[in-house]
């Protein structure tokens, strides 16, 4: 198993964005921002080659905001960040709550530990 979460937050934060791991957020959290979650990190030895092990990542990124003209720049940009890093985008939805609008983007990946 991998810690990714330093080289997420630090990658995102070049984003221009806040951002904050979601367990750590509540109604009080200014916006625009930037929320993340890990949501799977397993570790596969069944793909170990040459001593090399994989991680299988997944993690879900919210960006929150007023309105979609304020958020779909950045959703762009998001996209193209964690393509860089080696992410794949596998589901994508919108939400709006508390008079917010969120768009919930979630990516995988495998990573060497």
């Amino acid at each position: 198993m991998i810690d990714y979460k330093p080289d997420l937050v630090s990658n995102l934060s070049t984003l221009g964005l806040p951002v904050y791991d979601e367990l750590f957020v509540d109604s009080s959290t200014e916006t625009p921002c930037i929320t993340y979650m890990e949501m799977n990190n397993v570790g596969y030895k069944e793909f170990e080659v040459d001593s090399i092990k994989y991680s299988y990542l997944n993690f879900r990124i919210k960006l929150w905001g007023d309105d979609l003209a304020q958020l779909s720049p950045y959703r762009g940009s998001l996209d193209e960040l964690m393509y860089s890093l080696g992410f794949s985008r596998n589901n994508y939805n919108e939400l709006w709550y508390n008079d917010q609008l969120c768009m919930i983007c979630d990516y995988q990946a495998l990573a060497y530990e």
